[in-house]
This record gives C-alpha cells, sequence and structure tokens, in this order.
C-alpha cells in the first residue's frame, strides 16, 4: 500500500481508501513503510474527500478535520523514519488540535521548556516527554496513533456494556468498551478504534462523573462506541444519557483488579 512512481513522474496511490473507517489503515500502512510522498498524494487525492463525505458534516471537529490530523500523525512517524530531526512544537499541534475533547483548551506546545523540542527524539518519545509535562488527552491520542503505527497498540484488561442511544426519533443499542492502555490516568477515547467519534459537553461531563462515581480508578483507560447493528463505530454522540452506563462499565474493570 505503497504509493507507486506514474509514467509522468508523478505518484499514484496503490490503493485509495474505500471507506472513512479505511482511512487510519491506509495512513498507518504508508506510514510503516515511510511513504512521505504517499501520504502527501492521500491528502491530495479527491478520492479521499469523497469517502471524507460519507461521514455527517456537522460534526465538530469536522471529519475532515480529523482526517488531516491523522495524516499529520503518519507523518510524524514516516518522515522521521526517512530523515530523523528534532520535531517543532507546532507539528505536533498541528497533529492534536482535532483530538481535543470538550471542556478542555487545546494543547500547546508554549507549555513545555524549549530544550524538550530541542534533541531528535522519535516521536514515540517525544510524545511521552510532552505527556509527563502536560497530560493532555490530545496528546494520549497522538500517542495511541503511533503506538498503532509501530504494532504496539496492545489493549490490556477489558469490559463493556450495551447502552441506548437516541438515534434520530428512534433509540438504538449501542457496545460501550472501555479497555486499559499505558498512559496517565484518565478516561479517553479509544481514536484508534473511532477516529471519527465527536461528542459534546454534556457527553463529556457524564463520562468524568462517572469515572469519579467509581472511585477515581487511577489506570488510563480508552473508551469506544459502537452500533450493535452494523458494528460500525458511532460518529457523533451527546447528551449525559452515557453516564449510567460508564459507570458498570468501570465497575466490571474494578472486578477484574481485585483478588479472586
Amino acid at each position: 500500500m505503497t504509493a507507486e512512481l506514474g509514467d509522468q513522474g508523478s505518484f499514484e496511490l496503490a490503493r485509495v481508501p474505500g471507506s472513512a473507517a479505511e482511512i487510519w489503515s491506509v495512513a498507518r500502512e504508508l506510514a510503516r513503510a515511510g511513504d512521505v510522498d504517499g501520504l502527501s498524494e492521500l491528502e491530495r487525492s479527491s478520492e479521499l474527500v469523497d469517502v471524507v463525505d460519507e461521514l455527517p458534516a456537522n460534526l465538530n471537529p469536522s471529519p475532515m478535520m480529523r482526517t488531516e490530523a491523522l495524516l499529520r500523525v503518519a507523518g510524524l512517524a514516516a518522515s522521521y523514519g526517512r530523515a530523523p530531526g528534532s520535531i517543532g512544537p507546532a507539528a505536533i499541534e498541528r497533529a492534536a488540535d482535532a483530538f481535543t475533547p470538550p471542556n478542555w483548551a487545546q494543547w500547546s506546545g508554549r507549555q513545555v521548556p524549549d530544550e524538550v523540542f530541542a534533541t531528535a527524539s522519535p516521536p514515540m518519545q517525544l510524545v511521552d516527554d510532552l505527556i509527563r509535562f502536560t497530560p493532555h488527552p490530545s496528546l494520549v491520542a497522538v500517542r495511541d496513533l503511533l503506538c498503532d503505527i509501530d504494532g504496539t497498540y496492545e489493549p490490556g484488561r477489558a469490559a463493556s456494556v450495551v447502552v441506548p442511544i437516541r438515534r434520530g426519533v428512534d433509540g438504538e443499542a449501542a457496545t460501550l468498551s472501555l479497555i486499559e492502555r499505558p498512559g496517565p490516568p484518565g478516561l479517553f477515547l479509544d481514536v484508534v478504534r473511532c477516529p471519527f467519534l465527536v461528542w459534546d459537553e454534556a457527553f463529556e461531563t457524564a463520562l468524568q462523573n462517572a469515572r469519579r462515581v467509581a472511585g477515581n480508578p487511577s489506570g488510563s483507560l480508552r473508551w469506544s462506541l459502537f452500533w450493535r447493528t452494523s458494528q460500525r463505530s458511532v460518529t457523533g454522540i451527546g447528551g449525559p444519557s452515557i453516564g449510567l452506563g460508564a459507570a458498570v462499565c468501570l465497575r466490571q474493570l474494578q472486578a477484574q483488579r481485585r483478588p479472586r
């Protein structure tokens, strides 16, 4: 899945995403191959716009903003693999901005000492250092995507619960899943499984309240939400109704930790 050089000297993508769900898998494989040119060509391709248009246009951040962020994370890995060098704060900010959850200010490199960016650290090591200074959810998202490129995105304990979701005038069941991952304490979107899922402030508040009800578990957790019928990721969700399901899921994880 690399970019091939065409007869006229221009790059032609050997494969383009057939659906929005495939965008990250295509970008990930190009990053693994260090194919910076392929990523640039993918970003400019009309086929990419067509598959992004499958997603609801009223999401915030928009599907295209999330797509650009996914490609920027892949670009960090691919560029470093081709020519290692220092990565500036602006590059991390551009990659992270679209993963800022509601109720959070956007992450800024100005919060970090200049010397952190001075060395030519690999992207993963740099993001780990940044998280130690500011454990921001958007940095956690970037780290998880970099782990997926490296093939090290391995979940720990997991729990899931079926929750009712309002969809138009009807209700539909969805599966809320939680997994444990390395990282700072908190409850973060599983961006590897749900790269286009966005939610509102009421939903974010309900998640964090559920974590408090469960006793503020110390682990680093990722949440995902999939429709039961189609098994596709939910793309937009709002309101506080997820709170009870999230609390039940957190309790399930805590029960797994107890010695038997």
